[in-house]
């Protein structure tokens, strides 16, 4: 193992080479424990709050952790890919009908 791989074997968790290369494996692993503890006291005081006042309003929801971001992003990336593939048949579509079929005429108006 050469010895980049044995420091970066044992870097903390909390250093940022260490995350950046933990974000595409596990995206929980980029927070420490310390920032998971915090999310659950922010999301818990913020429910809290809520109901002393009375309930009123929308139920709070917690911020989004890694897991969620990555989690959206992947949607996000595959609503593009079938976003491309409508738009590639309909090209296919509008250039079969182009070829002088009923209706493919432009400027008919």
């Amino acid at each position: 193992m050469s010895r980049l791989g044995s420091l970066y074997v044992h870097l903390p968790p909390e250093s940022r080479s260490f995350r950046s290369q933990q974000a595409d494996a596990d995206p929980a692993g980029t927070w420490s424990e310390s920032d998971w503890m915090l999310w659950g006291c922010e999301y818990s005081l913020r429910c809290l709050v809520w109901q002393q006042g009375g309930c009123k309003g929308r139920r709070p929801r917690p911020l989004p952790t890694p897991e969620d971001r990555a989690r959206r992003a992947r949607q996000l990336e595959g609503a593009e890919e079938a976003r491309a593939a409508v738009d590639e048949v309909l090209a296919s579509v509008l250039a079969f009908q182009g070829g002088g079929g009923p209706g493919g005429e432009e400027g008919g108006g």
